[in-house]
Order: C-alpha cells, then structure tokens, then sequence
C-alpha cells in the first residue's frame, strides 16, 4: 500500500474528536384531534371540489376553443396556425 506524502509537521497531527449528548427532556405529547377518518372525510371533500372546478374549468376552454374554430370570418391559414399552436 503506498502511503501518502504528508510534510512532517502535518504528520504529527492527532485528531481528537469528542462526542457527547444532551439529555433528552421527557415530553408528554397530548393525543391529536385529527382522526384518520376525519382526515380522510376532508380529503373527499377537497378532492371532489378540485374535480369540479377543473370540470367548469375545461369545459370553459372547449366552448372557448370551439368558437375560435368555428368563426367564418377567419382566414384558413390563420385557422391551420391556431391549430398548431
């Protein structure tokens, strides 16, 4: 094993390394309010309010998209480009 060129004053070095540890506090935690089903009755609840609002939300974009595409009065190649876009 070839060892590693140190100059002399780094050689000499020790580490000394000292560890200790605090003493834990006791704590007594009271018990949570928030029951797994309680929990899970909100994240129903939630969930079915953001699938509503996305619902509203697309079906705003499609009328939205479906009178860009239907309107006479625009070009064919301005029509193929919103397309593409």
């Amino acid at each position: 094993m070839k060892q590693a060129f140190l100059p002399s004053n780094l050689q000499l070095m020790r580490w000394k390394i000292q560890c200790t540890a605090a003493a834990q506090q006791s704590v007594s935690y009271q018990p949570s309010s928030w029951s797994y089903d309680f929990i899970q009755s909100i994240g129903d609840d939630h969930m079915n309010h953001v699938m509503e609002v996305e619902e509203d939300a697309r079906k705003k974009m499609e009328d939205e998209v479906r009178c860009m595409l239907e309107n006479e009065d625009v070009e064919p190649l301005v029509l193929i480009e919103l397309i593409d876009d």
